[in-house]
Protein backbone atom coordinates (compact mmCIF):
# COMPACT_ATOMS: atom_id res chain seq x y z
CA UNK A 1 0.00 0.00 0.00
CA UNK A 2 3.19 1.97 0.76
CA UNK A 3 4.56 1.45 -2.17
CA UNK A 4 1.33 2.35 -4.48
CA UNK A 5 0.90 5.78 -2.28
CA UNK A 6 4.67 6.76 -3.15
CA UNK A 7 4.12 5.83 -6.95
CA UNK A 8 0.62 7.86 -7.25
CA UNK A 9 2.79 11.10 -5.17
CA UNK A 10 5.56 10.26 -7.57
CA UNK A 11 3.60 10.81 -10.87
CA UNK A 12 1.60 13.74 -9.37
CA UNK A 13 4.74 15.47 -8.53
CA UNK A 14 5.99 14.81 -12.35
CA UNK A 15 2.82 15.78 -13.93
CA UNK A 16 2.81 19.36 -11.89
CA UNK A 17 6.02 19.85 -12.90
CA UNK A 18 5.56 19.14 -16.73
CA UNK A 19 2.72 22.10 -16.09
CA UNK A 20 5.04 24.29 -15.06
CA UNK A 21 7.75 23.58 -17.74
CA UNK A 22 4.65 23.84 -20.52
CA UNK A 23 3.61 26.98 -18.83
CA UNK A 24 6.96 28.70 -19.60
CA UNK A 25 7.57 27.03 -22.77
CA UNK A 26 4.49 28.67 -23.92
CA UNK A 27 4.96 32.41 -22.78
CA UNK A 28 8.53 31.40 -24.54
CA UNK A 29 7.30 30.73 -27.62
CA UNK A 30 4.69 33.85 -27.54
CA UNK A 31 7.39 36.71 -26.98
CA UNK A 32 9.43 34.88 -29.53
CA UNK A 33 6.45 35.35 -32.36
CA UNK A 34 5.28 38.84 -30.85
CA UNK A 35 9.01 40.10 -32.04
CA UNK A 36 8.54 39.05 -35.45
CA UNK A 37 8.78 41.90 -37.93
CA UNK A 38 7.97 42.65 -41.15
CA UNK A 39 10.14 45.73 -42.83
CA UNK A 40 10.74 45.67 -46.41
CA UNK A 41 11.66 49.25 -47.80
CA UNK A 42 11.42 50.24 -50.95
CA UNK A 43 12.40 53.33 -52.84
CA UNK A 44 10.61 56.23 -54.03
CA UNK A 45 11.71 59.50 -55.06
CA UNK A 46 15.50 59.27 -53.95
CA UNK A 47 13.93 58.17 -50.63
CA UNK A 48 13.51 55.01 -48.85
CA UNK A 49 10.14 53.99 -47.38
CA UNK A 50 9.66 51.99 -44.54
CA UNK A 51 6.98 50.09 -44.74
CA UNK A 52 4.34 49.08 -41.63
CA UNK A 53 5.85 46.65 -38.75
CA UNK A 54 3.34 43.77 -38.95
CA UNK A 55 3.60 42.55 -35.46
CA UNK A 56 1.19 39.63 -33.71
CA UNK A 57 0.35 40.77 -29.92
CA UNK A 58 -1.87 39.45 -27.10
CA UNK A 59 -2.36 41.69 -24.44
CA UNK A 60 -1.06 38.75 -21.98
CA UNK A 61 2.59 38.90 -23.59
CA UNK A 62 2.12 42.71 -23.80
CA UNK A 63 1.97 43.03 -19.98
CA UNK A 64 -2.03 42.51 -19.36
CA UNK A 65 -2.60 44.99 -15.94
CA UNK A 66 0.14 46.95 -15.42
CA UNK A 67 2.56 46.21 -12.88
CA UNK A 68 5.45 49.36 -12.37
CA UNK A 69 3.86 51.30 -9.27
CA UNK A 70 2.61 48.91 -6.68
CA UNK A 71 -0.27 51.71 -5.50
CA UNK A 72 -1.11 55.04 -7.40
CA UNK A 73 1.07 58.26 -6.78
CA UNK A 74 0.16 61.48 -8.03
CA UNK A 75 2.93 63.74 -9.93
CA UNK A 76 5.24 65.79 -7.77
CA UNK A 77 3.76 69.45 -9.54
CA UNK A 78 5.41 72.13 -7.81
CA UNK A 79 2.81 74.51 -6.62
CA UNK A 80 3.90 78.33 -5.31
CA UNK A 81 2.97 79.97 -1.88
CA UNK A 82 -0.16 81.28 -3.23
CA UNK A 83 -1.70 77.58 -4.67
CA UNK A 84 -1.16 78.32 -7.97
CA UNK A 85 0.10 74.71 -9.84
CA UNK A 86 2.27 74.26 -12.32
CA UNK A 87 3.17 71.87 -15.21
CA UNK A 88 6.54 69.55 -15.12
CA UNK A 89 6.20 69.71 -18.67
CA UNK A 90 5.68 73.38 -19.57
CA UNK A 91 6.19 75.53 -16.51
CA UNK A 92 2.48 76.78 -17.41
CA UNK A 93 -0.36 77.18 -14.29
CA UNK A 94 -2.81 73.79 -14.40
CA UNK A 95 -5.88 72.94 -12.51
CA UNK A 96 -5.35 70.55 -9.85
CA UNK A 97 -7.18 67.64 -12.08
CA UNK A 98 -4.61 68.70 -14.88
CA UNK A 99 -2.01 68.27 -12.59
CA UNK A 100 -3.07 64.74 -11.52
CA UNK A 101 -3.44 63.42 -15.35
CA UNK A 102 -0.96 60.44 -16.42
CA UNK A 103 1.15 61.91 -19.31
CA UNK A 104 1.08 59.63 -22.73
CA UNK A 105 3.40 59.70 -25.59
CA UNK A 106 2.92 58.99 -29.16
CA UNK A 107 4.94 57.99 -31.78
CA UNK A 108 4.49 60.14 -35.23
CA UNK A 109 5.61 59.40 -38.71
CA UNK A 110 7.49 62.44 -40.24
CA UNK A 111 7.49 60.58 -43.61
CA UNK A 112 7.06 62.60 -46.62
CA UNK A 113 4.20 60.97 -47.76
CA UNK A 114 2.79 61.17 -43.76
CA UNK A 115 2.74 64.94 -44.01
CA UNK A 116 1.24 67.27 -42.27
CA UNK A 117 0.68 65.59 -38.94
CA UNK A 118 -2.28 66.32 -36.72
CA UNK A 119 -1.69 66.54 -32.76
CA UNK A 120 1.56 68.24 -32.53
CA UNK A 121 0.05 71.78 -31.75
CA UNK A 122 -1.05 70.17 -28.94
CA UNK A 123 2.17 68.37 -27.81
CA UNK A 124 4.14 70.21 -24.47
CA UNK A 125 7.50 68.68 -25.13
CA UNK A 126 8.40 67.07 -28.81
CA UNK A 127 10.94 65.38 -29.78
CA UNK A 128 12.43 64.45 -33.23
CA UNK A 129 15.28 61.78 -33.68
CA UNK A 130 16.57 59.95 -36.59
CA UNK A 131 14.54 56.63 -37.75
CA UNK A 132 15.96 54.49 -40.76
CA UNK A 133 16.97 55.89 -44.14
CA UNK A 134 17.67 59.55 -42.85
CA UNK A 135 13.78 59.94 -41.81
CA UNK A 136 13.03 61.06 -38.71
CA UNK A 137 10.39 60.58 -36.48
CA UNK A 138 8.10 62.70 -33.81
CA UNK A 139 7.64 61.39 -30.32
CA UNK A 140 5.01 63.50 -28.87
CA UNK A 141 4.21 64.24 -25.16
CA UNK A 142 0.72 64.93 -23.51
CA UNK A 143 -0.93 65.95 -20.55
CA UNK A 144 -3.30 68.68 -20.09
CA UNK A 145 -4.15 69.00 -23.72
CA UNK A 146 -6.69 66.91 -25.28
CA UNK A 147 -6.25 66.75 -29.49
CA UNK A 148 -9.26 65.67 -31.11
CA UNK A 149 -6.82 63.91 -33.80
CA UNK A 150 -3.47 62.41 -33.81
CA UNK A 151 -1.59 61.04 -36.02
CA UNK A 152 -0.56 59.23 -38.30
CA UNK A 153 1.18 57.07 -35.47
CA UNK A 154 4.20 54.91 -35.92
CA UNK A 155 6.35 52.81 -34.80
CA UNK A 156 8.61 52.26 -31.88
CA UNK A 157 12.06 52.16 -31.56
CA UNK A 158 14.24 51.36 -28.25
CA UNK A 159 15.59 54.70 -28.18
CA UNK A 160 12.23 56.52 -28.10
CA UNK A 161 11.06 54.26 -25.00
CA UNK A 162 14.80 55.10 -23.23
CA UNK A 163 12.86 58.53 -23.22
CA UNK A 164 9.38 57.88 -23.02
CA UNK A 165 10.17 56.51 -19.52
CA UNK A 166 11.82 59.51 -17.87
CA UNK A 167 7.60 60.29 -17.92
CA UNK A 168 6.19 56.86 -16.70
CA UNK A 169 3.23 57.27 -19.65
CA UNK A 170 1.15 55.66 -21.68
CA UNK A 171 2.82 55.00 -24.28
CA UNK A 172 1.32 55.30 -27.64
CA UNK A 173 2.44 53.12 -31.16
CA UNK A 174 1.75 50.85 -33.84
CA UNK A 175 3.45 47.73 -33.97
CA UNK A 176 7.56 48.29 -33.56
CA UNK A 177 11.11 46.75 -34.04
CA UNK A 178 11.84 43.77 -32.22
CA UNK A 179 13.79 45.04 -29.50
CA UNK A 180 11.42 47.72 -28.80
CA UNK A 181 8.76 45.19 -28.15
CA UNK A 182 10.62 43.36 -25.94
CA UNK A 183 12.06 46.54 -24.40
CA UNK A 184 8.26 47.49 -23.72
CA UNK A 185 7.42 44.21 -22.08
CA UNK A 186 10.73 43.74 -20.03
CA UNK A 187 10.29 47.39 -18.60
CA UNK A 188 6.18 46.94 -18.04
CA UNK A 189 5.27 49.68 -20.14
CA UNK A 190 1.73 51.27 -19.88
CA UNK A 191 1.60 50.19 -23.70
CA UNK A 192 -1.30 51.32 -25.77
CA UNK A 193 -0.32 49.33 -29.47
CA UNK A 194 -1.72 49.69 -32.57
CA UNK A 195 -2.23 46.59 -33.59
CA UNK A 196 -3.80 44.97 -30.17
CA UNK A 197 -6.17 47.45 -28.61
CA UNK A 198 -9.73 47.43 -28.10
CA UNK A 199 -12.33 48.45 -30.67
CA UNK A 200 -12.66 53.04 -31.11
CA UNK A 201 -8.69 53.98 -30.14
CA UNK A 202 -7.15 53.66 -33.72
CA UNK A 203 -8.36 54.18 -37.26
CA UNK A 204 -7.18 54.36 -40.76
CA UNK A 205 -8.01 57.36 -42.85
CA UNK A 206 -8.25 57.55 -46.91
CA UNK A 207 -6.62 60.76 -47.81
CA UNK A 208 -3.22 58.92 -47.17
CA UNK A 209 -2.18 55.29 -48.07
CA UNK A 210 -1.02 52.70 -45.40
CA UNK A 211 1.69 52.37 -43.49
CA UNK A 212 0.88 56.16 -43.00
CA UNK A 213 -2.25 56.72 -42.14
CA UNK A 214 -3.46 55.17 -38.81
CA UNK A 215 -4.60 57.96 -36.36
CA UNK A 216 -5.75 58.07 -32.63
CA UNK A 217 -7.10 60.53 -30.40
CA UNK A 218 -6.77 62.11 -27.10
CA UNK A 219 -10.71 59.99 -25.74
CA UNK A 220 -9.14 56.81 -27.77
CA UNK A 221 -6.21 56.76 -25.76
CA UNK A 222 -7.69 56.85 -22.70
CA UNK A 223 -9.79 55.08 -23.65
CA UNK A 224 -7.84 52.02 -23.79
CA UNK A 225 -5.77 52.80 -20.74
CA UNK A 226 -9.17 52.48 -18.76
CA UNK A 227 -9.88 49.18 -20.51
CA UNK A 228 -6.43 47.66 -19.46
CA UNK A 229 -6.52 49.00 -15.55
CA UNK A 230 -3.37 51.55 -16.48
CA UNK A 231 -2.83 53.69 -13.31
CA UNK A 232 -4.45 56.88 -14.36
CA UNK A 233 -1.82 59.08 -11.42
CA UNK A 234 1.45 58.66 -11.68
CA UNK A 235 4.96 59.93 -10.21
CA UNK A 236 7.12 61.32 -13.30
CA UNK A 237 9.99 63.88 -12.89
CA UNK A 238 9.59 65.94 -15.01
CA UNK A 239 12.48 68.92 -16.29
CA UNK A 240 13.31 71.94 -13.87
CA UNK A 241 11.42 74.94 -15.44
CA UNK A 242 11.26 78.49 -14.57
CA UNK A 243 7.76 79.71 -13.97
CA UNK A 244 8.55 83.20 -14.97
CA UNK A 245 10.50 84.15 -17.95
CA UNK A 246 14.00 84.89 -17.55
CA UNK A 247 16.79 86.20 -20.58
CA UNK A 248 19.66 83.75 -21.46
CA UNK A 249 23.17 85.10 -20.95
CA UNK A 250 24.22 83.87 -24.65
CA UNK A 251 24.90 84.82 -28.25
CA UNK A 252 22.23 85.59 -30.73
CA UNK A 253 20.16 83.04 -32.35
CA UNK A 254 17.13 84.83 -34.89
CA UNK A 255 17.03 81.27 -37.20
CA UNK A 256 18.03 77.55 -36.49
CA UNK A 257 18.39 74.91 -39.58
CA UNK A 258 19.16 71.36 -39.00
CA UNK A 259 19.85 69.45 -41.69
CA UNK A 260 19.07 65.47 -40.92
CA UNK A 261 19.29 64.88 -44.70
CA UNK A 262 21.74 66.91 -47.17
CA UNK A 263 20.09 67.20 -51.01
CA UNK A 264 21.61 64.79 -53.14
CA UNK A 265 21.33 63.69 -56.81
CA UNK A 266 18.67 61.40 -55.76
CA UNK A 267 16.85 63.91 -53.91
CA UNK A 268 17.17 67.37 -54.41
CA UNK A 269 14.94 68.58 -51.32
CA UNK A 270 16.55 66.64 -48.44
CA UNK A 271 15.01 67.02 -45.25
CA UNK A 272 16.01 70.17 -42.97
CA UNK A 273 13.97 71.46 -40.17
CA UNK A 274 14.01 75.36 -39.03
CA UNK A 275 13.20 77.77 -36.40
CA UNK A 276 12.88 81.31 -37.15
CA UNK A 277 12.16 83.69 -33.44
CA UNK A 278 8.93 85.59 -33.59
CA UNK A 279 10.25 88.48 -31.37
CA UNK A 280 6.27 89.46 -31.13
CA UNK A 281 5.44 86.60 -29.22
CA UNK A 282 9.21 85.37 -27.96
CA UNK A 283 9.21 81.98 -29.52
CA UNK A 284 10.25 79.97 -32.53
CA UNK A 285 8.14 79.52 -35.55
CA UNK A 286 8.80 76.27 -37.09
CA UNK A 287 9.37 75.09 -40.81
CA UNK A 288 9.77 71.78 -42.54
CA UNK A 289 11.89 72.17 -45.98
CA UNK A 290 11.70 76.65 -45.33
CA UNK A 291 7.75 75.89 -45.41
CA UNK A 292 5.68 76.26 -42.55
CA UNK A 293 5.15 73.15 -40.23
CA UNK A 294 0.83 73.47 -39.36
CA UNK A 295 -1.35 71.38 -37.49
CA UNK A 296 -3.12 69.43 -40.13
CA UNK A 297 -5.94 69.30 -37.94
CA UNK A 298 -5.82 72.73 -36.39
CA UNK A 299 -3.84 74.53 -39.41
CA UNK A 300 -1.94 76.13 -36.39
CA UNK A 301 1.43 76.85 -37.44
CA UNK A 302 3.73 75.08 -34.71
CA UNK A 303 5.94 76.88 -32.59
CA UNK A 304 8.50 76.40 -29.77
CA UNK A 305 9.21 78.06 -26.25
CA UNK A 306 12.25 76.45 -26.00
CA UNK A 307 14.71 74.34 -28.14
CA UNK A 308 16.88 71.69 -27.63
CA UNK A 309 19.30 70.51 -29.84
CA UNK A 310 21.23 67.47 -28.16
CA UNK A 311 24.26 65.75 -29.83
CA UNK A 312 23.67 61.50 -29.30
CA UNK A 313 26.15 59.33 -30.50
CA UNK A 314 24.37 56.97 -33.50
CA UNK A 315 25.13 53.93 -34.99
CA UNK A 316 23.58 51.50 -37.78
CA UNK A 317 23.23 48.03 -37.20
CA UNK A 318 21.37 46.30 -39.48
CA UNK A 319 20.45 46.03 -43.41
CA UNK A 320 16.84 47.73 -42.81
CA UNK A 321 18.90 50.96 -41.51
CA UNK A 322 17.36 50.53 -37.55
CA UNK A 323 19.78 52.63 -35.16
CA UNK A 324 21.56 52.11 -32.16
CA UNK A 325 21.25 55.89 -30.66
CA UNK A 326 22.98 55.92 -27.19
CA UNK A 327 19.98 58.40 -24.94
CA UNK A 328 22.08 56.55 -21.53
CA UNK A 329 25.23 58.40 -21.52
CA UNK A 330 26.30 62.12 -22.19
CA UNK A 331 27.08 64.60 -24.71
CA UNK A 332 26.92 68.06 -25.79
CA UNK A 333 24.71 70.80 -27.59
CA UNK A 334 22.74 73.99 -27.42
CA UNK A 335 20.23 75.88 -25.77
CA UNK A 336 17.62 78.11 -27.57
CA UNK A 337 15.44 80.32 -26.11
CA UNK A 338 13.89 83.85 -26.59
CA UNK A 339 16.27 84.79 -29.21
CA UNK A 340 19.64 84.02 -27.63
CA UNK A 341 21.31 80.27 -27.83
CA UNK A 342 23.97 78.97 -24.96
CA UNK A 343 26.29 75.69 -25.28
CA UNK A 344 25.16 73.28 -22.83
CA UNK A 345 25.81 69.78 -21.73
CA UNK A 346 23.52 66.68 -21.13
CA UNK A 347 23.92 63.57 -18.59
CA UNK A 348 21.18 60.59 -18.67
CA UNK A 349 22.37 58.01 -16.20
CA UNK A 350 20.27 55.13 -16.35
CA UNK A 351 17.01 53.94 -18.57
CA UNK A 352 14.34 55.58 -16.10
CA UNK A 353 16.54 58.92 -15.08
CA UNK A 354 15.69 61.73 -16.28
CA UNK A 355 18.05 63.52 -18.87
CA UNK A 356 19.20 66.61 -17.28
CA UNK A 357 20.89 69.63 -19.32
CA UNK A 358 24.00 71.97 -17.64
CA UNK A 359 25.03 75.26 -18.39
CA UNK A 360 28.48 75.47 -19.00
CA UNK A 361 29.74 76.19 -15.61
CA UNK A 362 27.71 72.57 -14.29
CA UNK A 363 24.48 73.97 -12.91
CA UNK A 364 21.72 72.07 -14.02
CA UNK A 365 19.65 73.89 -16.85
CA UNK A 366 16.31 75.74 -16.22
CA UNK A 367 14.11 76.00 -18.57
CA UNK A 368 12.00 78.85 -19.90
CA UNK A 369 7.98 77.83 -19.53
CA UNK A 370 6.44 76.92 -22.66
CA UNK A 371 6.42 73.98 -24.99
CA UNK A 372 9.38 72.56 -25.96
CA UNK A 373 11.33 70.93 -29.06
CA UNK A 374 14.30 68.52 -28.07
CA UNK A 375 16.22 67.86 -31.76
CA UNK A 376 18.25 64.91 -31.41
CA UNK A 377 21.27 64.76 -33.35
CA UNK A 378 24.30 63.11 -34.81
CA UNK A 379 27.52 63.85 -32.86
CA UNK A 380 29.12 64.86 -36.33
CA UNK A 381 26.08 66.97 -37.29
CA UNK A 382 25.77 70.42 -36.18
CA UNK A 383 22.72 73.06 -36.67
CA UNK A 384 23.20 76.64 -38.44
CA UNK A 385 22.54 79.39 -35.82
CA UNK A 386 22.22 82.60 -37.07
Amino acid sequence: MKKTLIALLLILTLILVGCGNDKNSTNTTINAIENIETNIPDVDNGVVEETEEVVTETEEAAGGEEQAPEEETSDEAVIDPTGKIFSQLTGLELTEEESLKRPYVVMLDNHYKARPQAGLSDAEVVYEVLAEGLITRYMAVFQKNEPEVIGPVRSSRPYYIERALEFNPLYVHVGGSTQALTDIINYKMADVDGLSVGAGVFYRTSHKKMPHNAYSSHDGIRKEANRKNYFTEVEFAGMPISYEKYDLDGNQANEVTIWYKKPSGSDSTGYSVSFEYDEANENYLRYVNSSPHKDEETDIHLSADNIIVQKVFHKTIDSAGRRQVSMVGSGDGYYINKGTYIKITWKKTGIYDQTKYYYEDGSELILNPGVTWVQVITTSMEPSIE
